[in-house]
């Protein structure tokens, strides 16, 4: 097919700052998320190469199945990132000061890790117990500034614990419980080292309840460059987008994502504002100006993909041939053309279904697209985020194949990044060639743009790239290279196989090699590693 200039098109899922040097049309600049940015063009996550008469960030309107895209918006700056304050915090796996140790035990052998070792958070997560839910009861103020809030953490130890860390970020306590006995409570920048009246003894539930307030605080992620992670307000509208760091900007608990738990969303607001938050709505309780929405994740779900958004929506939903109830949040000036944009989420869930030979893994799936442009889009889990500019099929598409693999199949660790986005971005390629549209992120798309700059393998990236066009299109071509070597059958029971071996968990690069090599061979799995280790770039398959 052909070469598509990278100065016409911004390729989805990836950041394209390394590829500046094929332009000569735009800089290219730092992004995040499944996205990529060029000034002065529009940016977006992923922006994809605009058809004739469409809007950017919008489905083409010449393709079959697809509607006209919503009209140009008229702000097409999605938020920066702001400098470190009072409301927008420094990352604190980068300031040493900042925590303890990971893995540190300051009062004695029986004290839970502050974190779990990961490679580029060493800090996030917490040693010496496993959480299996939470309750979050959040009331917010009517300038949507302020929280008074208390969560609930269940969990069980695997250690004998007389303390034991939590991650939170600039909220105050008031008061932690262990058990319905007040706790000691020291804080080190996000850390929170709870010291219970008694010792937890090994393998024993236990319930904490942490009583907090404050305004919550964006984290500023070295890996998250456009906008703090976490908690955002912007225009009336609330809205959490965590990947990687940022579930401590408005919840404590235990922040990785090999940690899962269940999840309740007890949500106070104004009664002329919409709550949605992950899973089920389960009541809608009003009392005079005010109104209680509590939402319930009954399915493991990793810190990072727990949100909640309250504005003006309006819903719009519908069950099609998936089965699966799908309800969306659009703007209500925007809705009726936005309904048609993601009308092709039932064949997208039905089509993924089939492909992985796995049903959608949750009760319900919808999307939330905030009034104004993100520059990005991101997976919550059951209730994807967009915004007006990250609204094009092949991005609805891709934020539906996570809730497979990045949503019910985390990561171990923040280094195996890839597996999730290259998935997401190899599927929503062969979703769209499949029903016979174009796909804006084919193969020799991916290839010309990896040609253009050298990369690192995505299984050996920095923190720094974790959003960058190794991990999205070195790891989407990893599975095309895999699929040349193999077979379509094969590939798709190498996929198939793997999320059904860790659906619900967590998955590593070493176990997706080991179903690699179980299902095809050794060889296939080098042709694998030879797209995700080291700097050379492969021969085009």
């Amino acid at each position: 097919m052909a070469r598509r200039s990278i100065a016409t098109w911004v390729a989805a899922a990836a950041l394209l700052a390394s590829c500046a040097a094929a332009s000569g049309d735009a800089d290219v600049r730092v992004a995040r998320r499944d996205q990529v940015e060029l000034t002065p063009a529009t940016r977006g996550a992923p922006v994809e190469p605009p058809a004739a008469g469409s809007s950017p960030g919008g489905p083409d309107p010449s393709s079959p199945g697809t509607d006209p895209a919503p009209p140009p918006v008229a702000d097409p700056e999605p938020p920066r990132a702001p400098e470190p304050s009072s409301d927008v915090a420094a990352d604190p796996d980068r300031d040493p000061r900042a925590v303890p140790e990971p893995g540190s035990a300051p009062d004695g052998p029986d004290a839970g890790a502050a974190g779990v070792g990961d490679p580029f958070y060493p800090s996030r997560g917490n040693g010496g117990y496993d959480v299996d839910a939470y309750l979050i009861d959040l009331d917010v103020s009517s300038d949507l500034e302020r929280i008074e809030a208390v969560t609930t953490i269940s969990a069980r130890s695997t250690q004998r614990l007389t303390s034991f860390h939590l991650d939170l970020h600039g909220l105050e306590i008031a008061r932690v419980s262990v058990d319905g006995a007040e706790a000691g409570v020291e804080r080190a920048g996000d850390e929170v080292e709870v010291t219970p009246e008694l010792a937890i003894e090994p393998d024993r539930d236990f319930e904490v309840v942490v009583d907090y307030s404050g305004r919550p605080e964006g984290i500023v992620d070295p890996a998250v460059p456009i906008t703090s992670s976490g908690w955002n307000v912007r225009e009336g509208v609330v809205y959490v987008a965590s990947e990687p760091s940022g579930a401590s900007s408005w919840f404590p608990g235990s922040d990785h994502p090999s940690d899962k738990a269940t999840f309740e969303f007890v949500l106070t607001h104004d009664a002329d504002l919409t709550a949605v938050a992950n899973g089920v709505l389960v009541a809608v309780e009003p009392d005079g100006d005010r109104t209680t929405t509590t939402w319930v994740m009954d399915d493991p779900m990793a810190t990072y993909l727990a949100a909640i958004y309250i504005g003006d929506f309006e819903l719009r939903a519908s069950t099609g041939s998936s089965g699966v109830r799908v309800r969306d949040y659009f703007p209500p000036e925007r809705a009726d053309e936005l309904e048609r944009a993601f009308a092709v989420t039932d064949d997208a869930l039905v089509w993924l279904g089939e492909y992985l030979d796995a049903p959608y893994p949750f009760d319900e799936y919808g999307s939330v697209v905030v009034p104004f442009p993100l520059g990005y889009a991101l997976e919550n889990q059951t209730v994807s985020l967009h915004g007006l500019d990250t609204t094009s099929e092949s991005i609805i598409v891709h934020e539906i194949a996570h809730q497979w693999i990045g949503d019910s199949v985390t990561v171990s660790d923040w280094q195996d990044i890839w597996l999730l986005e290259g998935s997401a971005t190899y599927l929503s390629h062969l979703y769209l060639d499949d029903r016979g549209r174009p796909s804006p992120i084919d193969p020799a798309t991916m290839y010309d743009a990896l040609e253009a700059a050298p990369t690192t393998g995505p299984a050996e990236i920095e923190r720094g790239e974790m959003f960058s066009t190794s991990v999205y299109f070195r790891g989407a071509m990893a599975l095309h290279a895999l699929r040349v070597e193999v077979g379509d059958d094969v590939l798709r029971e190498v996929l198939a196989t793997a999320y059904d071996r860790h659906a619900g968990s967590d998955m590593s690069t070493e176990a997706f090699l080991a179903v690699v090599d179980e299902v095809s061979g050794p060889e296939a799995v080098g042709v694998v590693e030879g797209w995700i280790l080291g700097t050379a770039l492969p021969p085009e398959p």
